[in-house]
């Protein structure tokens, strides 16, 4: 859609979902997966599974409550029109955002050192060198971030392919090194323990929730009404603007996604081994290593394909960045969102710099999104439904 509208249409919300859940998944779940589920990765997988559609459902869910409500601006106008709890309540998503942030260029560090990049110093995330190393990066997300969400999903439309391919060619020349094992169901660890750590790994498939934020600016379906002939015989018509678009798609799109990214886990697990996997932080990095293409084509295959993982991390902080400055930007109506970006930005990197190297760091967030992150993201609209109805009736009264 090239029209000034600020919409988006279902297409490009789809894309920008799917991305997003993808690039923020598939980096950690393989690696934890072997660390946590050990040889009982398919059944904690499926459970992850399970836990994945109850919580899609449940955003969509939530979605689907304001849309009926029909209120244009969804949780976010709701929680900006209802006072200082409404504010403070925007202030928390935030500092999640922020949080979050933190973690996405940390894990674009820990990919540029995996594929030894120059420069890269292993094991010293916060490093002033390594910082400098994924600057270039960093900038090119804040001008993205500044732009208007129209020109988000075009991005999104042009790079889509691009996060695919590495794990389309992990397929195509992976196949025969598969230990189809990992695919036979073992109990290796407690029935409680699979259920925690299925749940814990909702922490990477967070960015399902950005759907509160696109849905209210999704292009509304037209309907073209056809009018009797006028009098020079040709026939007139008006356009409507009707419901917002079918959304099974896009929900199905993301269901689909994580299933994708189950699936390539267990290859993944299946050529490096789980054993080996639950040692190696950038398996999904590390496992391009042993990629052979057909007459000796590349030496060192990982080196290509970590600019195409990099476009993963691009995604993760410029859409983490825009969000953080769209709710910074309701609260500071009178600062520039530029300098509000630059601001999120900057305190995001001083978190990085005191954060240990990346396995702590996984396993810090791990804990911080079952205690904290995983919860919030549905009490917080929740809470919004509750302060709308608690106006409503005030209203009434």
């Amino acid at each position: 859609m090239f029209s000034r509208n600020g919409k988006i249409s279902e297409k490009q919300m789809r894309r920008m979902l799917v991305l997003s859940v993808f690039a923020s998944s598939i980096f950690v779940i393989p690696y934890l997966s072997a660390r946590l589920f050990k040889t009982g990765i398919f059944p904690g997988l499926l459970v992850f599974c399970v836990f994945s559609c109850i919580y899609v459902s449940c955003i969509y869910g939530i979605g689907a409550w304001y849309e009926k409500k029909g209120d244009s601006g969804g949780f976010v106008k709701v929680l900006e029109d209802t006072g200082a709890a409404g504010k403070g309540l925007l202030l928390l998503q935030v500092i999640r955002l922020l949080i979050r942030l933190a973690f996405y260029i940390i894990l674009a560090i820990s990919i540029l050192g995996e594929a030894q990049v120059p420069f890269m110093q292993e094991g010293e995330q916060g490093s002033i060198a390594n910082l400098f190393v994924v600057l270039p990066l960093l900038l090119a997300a804040l001008y993205g971030a500044n732009r208007n969400v129209e020109k988000q999903g075009r991005i999104h439309e042009m790079i889509f392919w691009v996060l695919f391919v590495p794990f389309i060619v992990v397929i195509l020349f992976g196949l025969r090194e598969v230990d189809y094992r990992v695919f036979v169901p073992h109990w290796d660890v407690s029935f409680r323990k699979l259920v925690l750590y299925g749940y814990a790994l909702l922490t990477f498939i967070l960015p399902v929730e950005n759907y509160l934020y696109l849905r209210p600016v999704l292009q509304k379906r037209k309907t073209t009404v056809k009018k009797e002939k006028a009098g020079d015989g040709t026939e007139q018509g008006s356009t409507l603007y009707g419901k917002r678009q079918n959304l099974w798609v896009s929900y199905t799109a993301v269901l689909m996604t994580i299933l994708l990214t189950v699936v390539l886990t267990l290859f993944l697990l299946g050529i490096y081994g789980v054993n080996g996997a639950g040692k190696e932080e950038m398996v999904t990095i590390a496992i391009m290593r042993y990629i052979r293409l057909p007459f000796g084509v590349l030496e060192r295959f990982d080196v290509l394909m970590v600019w195409f993982f990099m476009t993963g991390c691009f995604i993760l902080i410029c859409t983490t960045l825009y969000y953080a400055g769209f709710l910074l930007k309701l609260l500071c109506k009178k600062i520039k969102r530029i300098w509000l970006l630059a601001a999120v930005l900057a305190v995001s990197l001083g978190i990085v710099m005191s954060l240990p190297e990346y396995s702590g760091c996984v396993m810090l967030f791990l804990f911080y999104g079952v205690i904290l992150d995983i919860p919030l993201s549905l009490v917080i609209p929740l809470l919004g439904i509750g302060l709308s109805k608690q106006e409503t009736e005030e209203e009434e009264v």
